[in-house]
């Protein structure tokens, strides 16, 4: 009897901790469920339009072609966007419909993304720790972006700044680990990470920059610190795999086309002070908000952590690390501004934010074996975590939802009334209603007057109409 209650312990304990971890998630579930939950009010709009008619009229491959050509060489987002196109095979019928169920996988996605940062940074770590660690991570990104809508509501911003977000965050935690722990990069993982590469250069103008940073960095940190393994094959992969989609991207015969709808573009001074103006910013802010989750992080790790090979090469590859972030923020501001002579748009910022976010997260992971904070037991663990989950609910994404929540349902039947007319329309030009709430989590650019101008010419084609304006 005596050995079996001996042999019960570990398992009342692991009881304990894991209810004690729920416990201290309970605000990050609160928070990334409430993100989820308001995917099912989002409602197509502008691009998403225009993609759809396009891949209708033209199919996929000729549709592709034409915004290649005359739009943007942006490939990835631009299939990515007609997804709710080929799952209704081109029937307007139940785009409305199907267009929310797409969101909430693409959120998915990217959450998955977040808890395998979590997981490749602290995978020693017991599973109700790291369960904690996940959802914190998860939800302190989602509350703190700048723009909500466009990182988990439009389907052009969750495409274009989002997917490669996620992506480049995997490839950027997966070199640091390696190189910090001298692990070897398998063909397996280098073909993976070279496929998430390659995919991430054809989403926008300045990933394929952070992505050249980060396996130049990890090439020259293995070289430099004497790492065992420098594999030189696979960096070279890797590279190849972010050149092949940063040639098609530029490649692309639409992109002096876009250039020329920015009068301001290809300002060089004016790109390189507003870039000196707002990487500090987005540096400074980032780390203040990747702070709680990482001193988390360390109190959960803290008895768990192997001590570092080289100490002197951890601190190297924490601050060649910074510097790599404050350059990204950088060149992404730079490329915005140069581009369209304005700053950032808040759907890219969420992508530096959460580059950030994420890089902090990886140095701070690093360097936390080599910081002591005295002993804690499980439940004064538990009980430190959750009030770390607190600032969470002051993020400004999170804020917003919070104020424009008793919109929704409002926003919701205005928009299947809306949706309503066009499809049941009898006569070729249309007049909507306007919508009485606007909730700006969820639309951003409505329809005007003018039946020729966007998005009201792609809604009108979209539902067959020959115009659609406001009433």
């Amino acid at each position: 009897m005596s050995s079996a209650i001996v042999k019960s312990r570990p398992s009342n304990q692991a009881i304990q901790s894991g209810i004690l971890f729920a416990v201290a998630a309970a605000v990050p579930i609160y928070v990334v469920s409430s993100f989820l939950i308001a995917a099912t009010y989002a409602y197509p709009e502008s691009d998403d339009y225009c993609l759809f008619y396009n891949y209708r009229d033209n199919g996929l491959v000729g549709s592709i072609g034409d915004f290649y050509r005359t739009l943007v060489g942006r490939v990835v987002p631009l299939i990515l966007i007609t997804i709710p196109g080929i799952i209704t095979r081109g029937s307007v019928q139940h785009l409305v419909e199907v267009y929310p169920s797409v969101l909430i996988a693409f959120a998915l996605l990217f959450a998955g993304s977040m808890v395998w940062v979590a997981v490749r940074l602290y995978r020693h770590v017991p599973a109700d720790r790291l369960g904690y660690l996940s959802l914190s991570l998860v939800a302190t990104v989602f509350a703190s972006c700048e723009d909500p809508r466009e990182l988990l509501y439009w389907l052009p911003g969750v495409a274009c700044y989002a997917v490669p977000a996620a992506l480049v965050a995997i490839v950027l935690a997966e070199l640091y680990v390696s190189a910090a722990e001298g692990d070897e990069l398998s063909p397996l993982k280098t073909s993976t990470l070279a496929a998430f590469s390659f995919v991430s250069a054809l989403c926008n103008e300045f990933t394929p920059i952070w992505l050249i940073g980060i396996v130049l960095g990890s090439f020259l940190f293995r070289r430099l610190s004497g790492h065992p393994r420098p594999q030189s094959a696979a960096h070279l992969v890797l590279l190849a795999a972010t050149l092949a989609g940063f040639a098609i991207l530029l490649g692309a015969p639409a992109n002096s086309v876009r250039m020329g709808q920015f009068p301001a573009a290809g300002n060089v001074l004016g790109a390189l002070l507003e870039a000196a103006k707002r990487a500090p910013l987005d540096w400074t802010r980032a780390l203040v908000i990747a702070m709680p989750w990482a001193l988390a992080a360390h109190l959960c790790a803290a008895s768990f952590h192997r001590k570092p090979r080289n100490v002197a090469a951890q601190a190297f590859l924490f601050a060649g690390l910074a510097v790599f972030l404050f350059g990204s923020s950088y060149v992404a501001h730079f490329v915005g501004y140069f581009a369209t002579g304005t700053h950032l748009a808040p759907r890219a910022n969420n992508q530096v934010l959460i580059l950030l976010i994420v890089g902090f997260a990886c140095g701070f992971a690093g360097i936390g074996s080599l910081l002591s904070f005295g002993k804690l037991n499980t439940i004064s663990i538990a009980v430190a975590c959750m009030f770390l989950t607190v600032p969470i609910l002051s993020g400004t994404g999170f804020k917003l939802m919070q104020a424009e929540w008793p919109l929704f349902n409002a926003f919701r039947t205005e928009t299947l009334h809306r949706e309503k007319l066009m499809l049941t329309a009898t006569e070729p030009d249309l007049a909507v209603p306007s919508f009485t709430v606007r909730p700006t989590l969820l639309v951003g650019q409505d329809l005007s007057t003018s039946p020729d101008r966007l998005p009201n010419d792609c809604v009108a084609a979209a539902y067959k109409l020959k115009t659609v304006v406001l009433q």
